[in-house]
């Protein structure tokens, strides 16, 4: 069972009181959403509403498990936005393996623009002009000699 969707089945049930409507405006069907708050109150060990054929309506128990409800899927919401406003920063630190000649006429001008587009990441660069296996030293980047 998907507990974090069942929360949100029994909280829009619970505040309007009308499953019908509710698991329709979830894209539920009343007796998929019926089946998902019975399963959340299986799994609590209490139940959480009284269903009549005309309206639906809290327990002392469903009472408070409703605040805690809400909390929760709050907090599960805000986790989603801050994630999905931070999917698309980039951060860390780059890997740079440079020539010394490349970085004698490159360095400064382009790290500078980088920097100052991705201020989260940090450049650890190794000069020199050895050969270099990128996967065995786990560099991002290599630059090639200027010649």
């Amino acid at each position: 069972m998907d507990i974090l969707r069942a929360m949100r089945v029994f909280t829009e049930v619970a505040t309007s009181g009308k499953l019908t409507a509710d698991s329709k405006a979830l894209g539920l069907t009343p007796s998929t959403a019926s089946r998902t708050i019975s399963d959340l109150e299986e799994w609590l060990g209490e139940p959480l509403l009284v269903r009549t054929t005309r309206n639906v309506t809290m327990t002392a128990a469903g009472r408070r498990y409703l605040a805690e409800c809400q909390r929760i899927i709050g907090s599960a919401d805000d986790l989603r936005r801050s994630s999905d406003k931070d999917a698309d920063k980039v951060r860390g630190t780059l890997r740079v393996a440079a020539s010394t000649s490349v970085l004698r006429y490159f360095q400064q001008p382009v790290l500078e623009e980088f920097l100052d587009e991705h201020p989260e990441v940090s450049i650890a660069i190794d000069a020199g002009d050895d050969h270099v296996d990128l996967t065995q030293n786990k560099y991002d980047l290599k630059t090639l000699r200027f010649i």
